[in-house]
């Protein structure tokens, strides 16, 4: 920011919206506010603020003649693509400070989930949930459904099949998959057993969620 403002910041797994506001009614130019994140495109925005660029930091302008104080806002999608992208969403500055509360391996719920897969699952690391997976029997085959991130970029995401526990296939050539519903940012899958449940032996599924940060 290059002059004394008063800027708001509200940040969701969606949406980023800034409130640029001058209290002390002084600036005659424009201030311009520069935030360490990148939005995918434009929303909305109130007459007196100038986008100058997206990304890799947002960039804005807000000319606040006339305003007589008030706030002017603008709103823009964002996409959380990583995991740290989407400590912030979820934690306050002093919980990103201690692991213990936004660390990849700690349970703010203590539902069993830990942070990484809420944020692989696309769950809230405060509302305790099941285990995200969700079983099923269709026709006579085994259905298993899961939700994923669209755009992550530190994520990947396996299926595997076992028939002891021991040894595990990832070739997904025992399965068929499909996606179930989709919006900008998640996909519901879901697989489905090539082979009726009663026609073999015992058959093991899992989900692994690979963490390259």
């Amino acid at each position: 920011m290059n002059r004394k403002a008063s800027v708001l910041l509200q940040l969701t797994e969606t949406n980023l919206t800034v409130a640029v506001a001058d209290p002390t009614q002084t600036n005659t130019a424009g201030i311009t506010v520069t935030i360490n994140q990148a939005a995918a495109q434009t929303l909305s925005l109130d007459p007196g603020i100038t986008v100058s660029q997206l990304a890799p930091a947002l960039e804005l302008t807000a000319n606040t003649t006339g305003a007589a104080g008030k706030s002017l806002h603008a709103s823009f999608l964002y996409s959380v693509t990583t995991f740290a992208g989407w400590q912030i969403v979820h934690f306050s500055p002093g919980q990103l400070a201690d692991p213990a509360v936004s660390g990849p391996m700690a349970d703010p719920d203590h539902d069993g989930l830990v942070n990484l897969l809420e944020y692989a699952l696309v769950l809230d690391p405060w509302q305790p949930n099941g285990t995200g997976l969700q079983p099923g029997l269709q026709n006579g085959r085994f259905t298993l459904a899961y939700t994923r991130r669209k755009l992550a970029t530190d994520l990947t995401y396996t299926v595997e099949v076992s028939t002891n526990l021991l040894a595990w296939d990832a070739t997904g050539t025992q399965y068929d998959q499909t996606i179930l519903s989709e919006t900008p940012t998640a996909q519901t899958v879901q697989i489905t057993d090539k082979s009726p449940a009663n026609s073999q032996g015992a058959r093991f599924y899992r989900l692994r969620v690979g963490f390259q940060p």
